[in-house]
């Protein structure tokens, strides 16, 4: 016979443990306030409602240990657990069920890992099929400005017309971390409410080149193509990712002008005008430019301010105006970094206790190494840290040399220098020894491509491209 519990009299438990190991301040703003709310407790697993992400995340990184004893006592139950109900658009209610995590990376239940791609080589069941969308990235929770109005305008006329002609392909561009991604989902998913039979799916460029290569090593790109010709909508974000790598690019056509030809739709966001896309192949260029471009610029202080009042707002927060005000006039620089500094600030005041005040956001913006203007970044620099990284002097990487060590040091500078700044491939060419065009397109090609394989080679990527950018 399964014993029947009362959900509140063991949440009060509870409480009343924690509370003797929780400084006062975080206690009152999490669990006396009631911003955790118990709904049920059913299969040895407690059900907490908590208003956003950022209170989940906040629980989750600080708390979630001591909770999960706590329960275990409570209910002298060693198999005991908690579960979240996370609000995610809380105009229309939307909620997700999030298991818990030590590290992190919560498992939402029903949507897939954002950073694995769907394989397009999976037999798929209509109902089932996933499109690779982050539910969070609504019209809704994308707030209009002076900088983003005709973007998102555009892009809810096409959600609610999904398969209408006009705005076809529909280019997105812009700086980094300005809600290009955002945008892009936010139709993705709105299209998809609309027209819940479509196939729809979103993918990074890089995600894709990787998928293309993969199928060309097992000989299967005839069914990589028809996977994605099956589209209804193909959502590609940072299209720039695959300049300078010509079969990706031919696949990419073919897949593209095939959607055109048949009346699908096409979203594409990137950091750069189409027509300042060096190293993207004429007929792509071409076609990128049929349609409806749209530029999202960074946000001004009405804009900054505008989002961070939307971001009190869907978390529940309370927080004087004039301390939004002054994070809005002093994070400037983009979108990503106004939310997280904004909200970090926040957190700080809650785990330490401190009032939100105009002095607490000084000192806190003062020392948060984020605030900083956008970096520019030249070759010279990139030579630099790979040569460090390497043991390789830049005398060797310019000059006509061949031992192994030193080319492919060269050809790391190649790579990143592409990735990095906005130098063509004539210019990393000339300053590296005057190297010809297709010499530096070959090299970078390498690199491109062995980093599929090359495990090592991937990871030093990773920690010069963080050298380089910090």
């Amino acid at each position: 016979m399964e014993i029947e519990y009362n959900v509140e009299q063991i949440w009060q438990d509870c409480l009343r443990i924690i509370k003797d190991n929780v400084d006062p301040a975080p206690f009152d703003m999490l669990f006396k306030s009631k911003t955790v709310v118990p709904l049920e407790y059913k299969n040895n697993t407690l059900l907490l409602h908590v208003p956003s992400m950022f209170w989940y995340d906040i629980i989750n990184e600080h708390y979630i240990n001591l909770m999960q004893e706590t329960l275990r006592r409570v209910t002298h139950n060693e198999n005991s657990s908690f579960y979240f109900r996370v609000t995610v658009d809380s105009i229309n209610n939307g909620s997700t069920d999030i298991e818990p995590t030590n590290n992190n990376t919560p498992k939402v239940a029903g949507i897939a890992n954002q950073t694995a791609a769907i394989s397009p080589f999976d037999l798929v069941v209509p109902q089932n099929f996933d499109s690779q969308l982050n539910p969070t990235y609504s019209f809704s929770s994308f707030v209009e400005g002076k900088s983003n109005k005709l973007a998102r305008q555009v892009g809810i006329t096409i959600a609610e017309q999904s398969m209408a002609t006009a705005f076809n392909p529909f280019f997105i561009f812009g700086s980094p971390t300005v809600g290009k991604t955002h945008l892009a989902q936010a139709v993705g998913n709105a299209t998809k409410k609309h027209f819940p039979q479509k196939r729809i799916l979103y993918i990074s460029a890089s995600q894709f080149r990787t998928q293309f290569t993969q199928a060309a090593v097992e000989q299967r790109v005839n069914e990589f193509i028809n996977f994605y010709q099956s589209l209804d909508m193909l959502i590609i974000d940072d299209i720039q990712m695959i300049k300078d790598s010509e079969k990706t690019q031919l696949v990419f056509f073919n897949i593209f002008d095939h959607l055109l030809k048949m009346g699908k739709r096409l979203i594409i966001t990137s950091d750069t005008a189409p027509d300042k896309l060096n190293g993207m192949d004429e007929r792509l260029l071409s076609r990128f430019q049929w349609g409806m471009r749209a530029e999202i610029e960074k946000p001004d202080f009405t804009l900054r301010k505008a989002i961070l009042m939307h971001q009190v707002h869907i978390d529940g927060l309370e927080i004087p105006e004039e301390v939004v005000e002054y994070i809005a006039e002093n994070v400037n620089d983009n979108v990503r970094n106004l939310k997280g500094t904004f909200l970090s600030f926040f957190t700080k005041s809650v785990i330490m206790g401190e009032p939100l005040t105009i002095e607490l956001a000084k000192q806190f913006i003062g020392k948060d190494d984020l605030i900083k203007p956008t970096k520019i970044i030249t070759i010279d620099q990139i030579c630099n840290i790979v040569g460090n990284y390497y043991s390789v002097s830049k005398d060797l990487m310019v000059s006509t040399t061949r031992r192994r060590e030193i080319v492919q040091a060269r050809q790391v500078v190649i790579y990143l220098s592409r990735l990095h700044t906005k130098s063509s491939l004539k210019t990393i060419g000339k300053f590296l020894g005057n190297r010809d065009h297709a010499t530096v397109k070959y090299s970078y090609s390498q690199v491109e491509n062995l980093m599929c394989t090359d495990k090592t080679l991937k990871k030093d990527i990773e920690i010069l491209s963080k050298q380089i950018t910090e």
